[in-house]
């Protein structure tokens, strides 16, 4: 894997954790579905999530799913670090434990210990 594949996978993760967020902000003030179809967080989110889209077929042709696919795993701390700091949410040391699993698996099934 080169440094360009790596920094797509990262471009993939970033682009789906604000897509994550984006969907998160969309549907936090509580409106009617009417009102959260018209939310600029939620469009942000679809074009966020479409170009994460884009990017990951970059990647399936430059990187064996094999790899690739278990360090998108990685989302998993990326939103859960954002949603810390974003939206304040409470992430108890059993989360965080599961998080450095995530990342283990991820170098031990990605190659990259």
């Amino acid at each position: 894997m080169t440094a360009l594949d790596g920094l797509l996978i990262a471009v993939v993760i970033g682009l789906t954790s604000a897509g994550q967020l984006g969907q998160k902000r969309a549907v936090a003030a509580g409106n009617a579905l009417a009102a959260r179809l018209r939310s600029p967080w939620l469009w942000g989110a679809l074009v966020c999530l479409g170009l994460a889209l884009l990017v990951w077929c970059a990647v399936l042709q430059r990187v064996p799913v094999g790899v690739a696919y278990p360090l998108l795993s990685l989302n998993t701390l990326a939103v859960t670090l954002l949603a810390r700091l974003v939206f304040g949410e409470v992430v108890d040391a059993c989360a965080w434990c599961g998080c450095l699993c995530i990342v283990a698996g991820a170098a031990l099934l990605g190659g990259q210990l």
